[in-house]
Formats: structure tokens, sequence, C-alpha cells
């Protein structure tokens, strides 16, 4: 019996240590912003699903995105990834509040007006899926909206 507690306490050893080399080796082999990268990629795939979108919005997420992206304002790949992930919460209208009272509209508007592609389209979906007055439309993740890039609305004039 004692034999099984010390190969498991070794293989433990093993896999702890295995961990560390590994995370020591990726950690080291790769710059601060390729990290940032992962850590939004990962975020992203959590963003797609509703109630991990929800939990986000209601933790500190969206401080640490604002953080990142004035950290990382001249990379467009990020800023993509930021404005992507904040486009996936922005599918569900119990976080439109959130994003408005934390000031990413305006940070989306900003975006909108950018000459890269990269910046401009996930920043476009995210304010047209908030955009629940006018547009019924919402845009899911990989969906973008090329044109028009303008909300437009038909008034009704009725006459008494």
């Amino acid at each position: 019996m004692s034999g099984k507690i010390t190969s498991r306490a070794n293989v433990s050893r093993f896999s702890s240590s295995l961990f560390l080399f590994f995370f020591s080796f990726f950690f080291f082999r790769f710059s601060e912003r390729v990290l940032v990268e992962y850590c939004l990629q990962a975020l992203l795939s959590h963003s797609t699903i509703k109630s991990h979108a929800l939990a986000m919005s209601r933790g500190l997420c969206l401080p640490v995105l604002d953080r990142v992206a004035r950290e990382y304002r001249d990379n467009p790949r990020i800023l993509s990834l930021v404005g992507k992930i904040v486009a996936n919460l922005s599918l569900h209208p119990e976080v439109h509040d959130v994003l408005f009272a934390t000031g990413w509209v305006g940070v989306l508007a900003a975006w909108k007006q950018d000459p890269n592609l990269l910046v401009t389209l996930p920043a476009t979906k995210a304010l047209c899926n908030m955009d629940q007055a006018y547009g019924k439309d919402v845009y899911e993740p990989g969906i973008y909206l090329l044109l028009p890039q303008e909300r437009t609305v038909k008034w009704v004039h009725l006459q008494g």
C-alpha cells in the first residue's frame, strides 16, 4: 500500500514539475503581448457562451478589457480581440446597461472611426447589437455588418 502512495506522490511531484517547466518555458519564450493575445482569445471563446458572457459582465472583465485596450491602443490585433469580446457581450440585452455604464459605447464609437478594419468591424457590430430601438437585427459571432454603417430610420408622417 505504501508503494502506491509513494508512486502517486512521485507522479504528482513529476506532473507538477513538468507543469512548472512548460509554464516557465512558455512564459519566458513569448512576449507579454503574445500572452495577452492568448488570454484574450480564451476570453473570446468564453464570451460566446451566454452564461459565461453574463458572468463576465458582472465581474471585473470589462474594466480589465478597458485597461488592456488603453495599454495596447496601438496594436490593432489586441484591439480587435477586445472588440470581438465586447461584441459578443453585446448580444445579450441584459449586458447593455453595463456596457453603457462602463463607458464602452464611447470607446466603440471612437473605434468605429479607426482606419483599420480589424478595429472597426467589431466596434460597429457591438454598437449595432446594442441599438435595439431601431435595429432589430443581432449579429452573432463571425457575422459582421459591412454596409450600411449608419442607422437608417424611416419616419412615418401621419396626416390627421
